[in-house]
């Protein structure tokens, strides 16, 4: 049986030796996303030549909880929904917070914040206060009291908490 299973096994090795397409080892990746498997996800990440998802993915190593590794590494292939469901489980609204900072839901951030995070409400809603809540939008510094004065910051925050600059 011991000679039968290596045969299979170096068969299966040179198929995937054989794999040049960038397209399937992208499609491999996500499998192995799917399936929590970081270390497979990894050599896929390198052949696809996605520097950074491969450095993601060695960085994720220092995350405690799998599905947060697994999270961190599904955000570089484009699995954004698939890596919110996995911070949520992995009860890492630390990282499910940044992730919505990072692509701009500032309303997300500050309610994850608000109910999950609070060490990251500061943050939020200065950062909203001072950029994504009212600036950006066109509705001036005054649409942004209510982000400010939550924050308690006070005067350090632009707007003060009172539509000031």
């Amino acid at each position: 049986m011991l000679p039968h299973s290596f045969l299979a096994a170096a068969a299966a090795f040179r198929a995937v030796k054989a794999i040049k397409s960038a397209a399937v080892w992208g499609n491999m990746a996500h499998l192995c996303i799917k399936n929590k498997r970081l270390d497979v996800a990894e050599h896929c990440l390198g052949k696809m030549e996605n520097a950074r998802g491969a450095r993601a993915a060695r960085e994720a190593r220092s995350i405690a909880e799998l599905d947060a590794r697994v999270a961190s590494v599904a955000v570089h292939l484009g699995m954004v929904e698939d890596a919110k469901k996995m911070y949520v489980a992995a009860d890492r609204f630390d990282l499910l917070n940044k992730l919505y900072r990072a692509s701009g839901a500032w309303d997300k951030a500050l309610e994850i914040a608000e109910k999950h995070d609070r060490i990251h409400l500061k943050v939020g809603a200065g950062r909203v206060a001072a950029w994504g809540g009212g600036v950006r939008g066109g509705g001036g510094l005054r649409s942004t009291t209510g982000y400010t004065s939550s924050c308690g910051q006070g005067c350090r925050c632009k707007g003060g908490g009172r539509g000031e600059e």
